[in-house]
């Protein structure tokens, strides 16, 4: 057998597909090709954005956080337009980026619920007029079936969620939501 370091390179994008050389210690220490896309699927993760305006309709009352588009879901369950259920039990990492515009200053909150309960973490933020942006992050120890959901509020019903397009740029969401089991 030629030394590893004598192959070739997959050119990028490499798939999920492709083949990785490995030892199935289950098996008597076999050497064994295991696809990329199942050393991933041991791992809980996804990735969520929406490319749509989120308005609140009454001051200080928490808004629901709404996802459109999944970019990649693995060992979560994405239900409704804003409900997130874990299917692997662990340790997540949380991480939320929000696009907002204002018309002038405002408080802006952002809450986090974890089966239902508010889970207290600062994220406040004074906003100026025109686009701001927030974003927090949180760790959690999750369990199956445990779900989550973002929540935001605002002092004045001017200040929103903000998706938009810009030329040469490409689009900027709304909001991105990304969970990682680590």
């Amino acid at each position: 057998m030629a030394k590893i370091s004598t192959y070739g390179i997959v050119p990028s994008p490499a798939s999920l597909t492709d083949l990785l050389i490995g030892t199935d210690v289950n098996s008597n220490n076999v050497t064994k090709n295991f696809e990329i896309g199942q050393i991933l699927s041991l791992y809980s993760k996804g990735f969520y954005t929406s490319l749509t305006d989120q308005y609140a309709d009454n001051i200080n009352v928490p808004v629901a956080i709404e996802f459109a588009e999944t970019i990649l879901e693995n060992g979560v369950t994405f239900t409704i337009p804003n409900l997130f259920t874990i299917e692997n039990s662990g340790d997540y990492l949380l991480n939320l980026d929000l696009q907002l515009e204002a018309v002038g200053v405002s408080i802006f909150r952002v809450l986090l619920q974890i089966n239902g309960i508010l889970v207290p973490f600062g994220s406040l933020l004074t906003t100026t007029a025109g686009y701001n942006t927030i974003s927090v992050s949180a760790a959690a120890n999750l369990a199956v079936g445990d779900t989550i959901q973002w929540f935001f509020q605002t002092n004045i019903i001017t200040t929103f969620l903000s998706a938009y397009l810009t030329e040469g740029e490409g689009e900027f969401p709304s909001a991105k939501f990304s969970l990682t089991q680590i």
